[in-house]
């Protein structure tokens, strides 16, 4: 009889019962698939908890933002924020430049007449850091969360995939809106007896409008950089190219905030701590993003990443780390709740694709049935074609993937 490369050494023997041996080694069978779908499941638990540590990165960008630029005053440092965010693009780009410049596919060129104004898009970007030191991180966050929202319908419009017969994307708009008020104005709504109730003032609102049109901003950037990156031959070239249009574009506002507001630069040694955490979370960001969303798919990352943001960010400003306490209370925890409620709705085409990511499948097409292996039904077919021999004693030391080699070897063989 020919021996499985398995490690199933089959050995002439009057003693012992095949069948209990058999038996034994079905038992190791079922042990190894539950060894390996409770190893899968510590897996997708780390691969959760990676892309929570992303979202709440991005919320402690604002913490890192801040620092760098709190040497200045405030009333000049709402025009020095835009020296601190574009070093810190073109720190992110230069991290990027070494992935753009080892890609294999061939450089190609921008033809399309938008590609290039991705970086125009996001030149109002810096106003995020002063408005991180008047509202908090979360309402800020959540500012631009509707503003990419909003601007991910415009394109359904203009693509003519927006249709009123379907009103999942302008219900699940309409509640991160809700969301919105009432992380800001929750205290002014729902009043409490001896609390103190913040002041509804026009530039606090005018820095939430801000927030808004530069989320909108973002998610115009992202669809020139799509179209960018098929042009160029990857994403790492188009965010490259995309942070030099930013530098570019920003360079007639630094002249003027330096010779017309006279508000220069002040960069110091001692800040390089936060210099390299603002760099350590563009890598870390970057690079995550270019592998989360194909091993979790992308709207459960996206969801995730999205609970690490409002956690964080609740964190952030109930410890008055941007120098603006805001504390958390049960207007500020329902709006974290509407807001997921809301992405949810407005994202997920198919609950049962988003169940399947959070299983770890990614498509349908992706999941290997139980035909394909089942390690119990592989070993019952090993069985199966000895039971006869009573004489048989097998030491086991199994293999799963030679055992699978090894019954199509076999396969194989009978075709022949």
């Amino acid at each position: 009889m020919k021996a499985l490369n398995a490690g199933l050494v089959l050995q002439s023997s009057p003693n012992g019962s095949a069948a209990d041996v058999f038996a034994k080694m079905k038992a190791s069978a079922a042990t190894f698939g539950q060894d390996y779908v409770a190893a899968s499941a510590w897996h997708h638990i780390l691969l959760y908890l990676w892309s929570v540590a992303v979202g709440a990165s991005v919320a402690a960008c604002g913490v890192f933002s801040l620092r760098l630029n709190g040497h200045v005053q405030p009333g000049r440092s709402e025009y020095h924020a835009i020296y601190i965010a574009t070093i810190a693009i073109a720190i992110g780009g230069l991290l990027l430049l070494p992935s753009a410049l080892m890609n294999k596919e061939p450089w190609g060129r921008p033809r399309s007449r938008y590609s290039l104004l991705g970086g125009v898009m996001i030149v109002a970007e810096f106003v995020t850091v002063p408005a991180f030191r008047h509202l908090g991180v979360q309402i800020v966050l959540l500012a631009m969360l509707s503003g990419m929202l909003a601007g991910g319908m415009v394109f359904d419009c203009a693509s003519r995939k927006f249709r009123l017969s379907e009103p999942r994307r302008i219900v699940g708009f309409s509640i991160v809106l809700i969301a919105v008020v009432l992380n800001y104005g929750g205290d002014i709504l729902f009043p409490k007896a001896g609390a103190e109730v913040k002041e509804f003032t026009a530039e606090s609102f005018m820095w939430v409008i801000i927030s808004f049109f530069c989320g909108i901003g973002y998610a115009l950037m992202a669809k020139c950089n799509s179209q960018l990156a098929l042009e160029l031959g990857s994403a790492s070239r188009a965010t490259v190219v995309c942070a030099v249009v930013v530098v570019i574009c920003r360079i007639p506002l630094m002249w003027w905030i330096y010779f017309g507001k006279g508000i220069h630069p002040e960069l110091f040694v001692s800040d390089w701590p936060w210099w390299l955490l603002a760099s350590a979370q563009s890598a870390l960001y970057n690079g995550s993003l270019a592998v989360l969303p194909g091993l979790l798919g992308y709207t459960v990352n996206y969801i995730v990443m999205l609970v690490g943001k409002l956690a964080f960010s609740a964190v952030i400003d109930a410890a008055g780390w941007t120098g603006h306490v805001v504390k958390m209370d049960l207007s500020r925890l329902l709006s974290m709740l509407l807001v997921m409620v809301g992405v949810l709705i407005f994202t997920v085409k198919s609950w049962t694709e988003v169940a399947r990511g959070m299983a770890g499948y990614e498509s349908e097409e992706d999941k290997k049935s139980e035909e394909d292996f089942d390690l119990v039904q592989v070993v019952d077919a090993v069985c199966s074609d000895h039971e006869d021999h009573e004489d048989i004693q097998v030491s086991l030391c199994f293999n799963p993937c030679a055992l699978q080699h090894q019954l199509c070897q076999e396969d194989t063989d009978m075709t022949r």
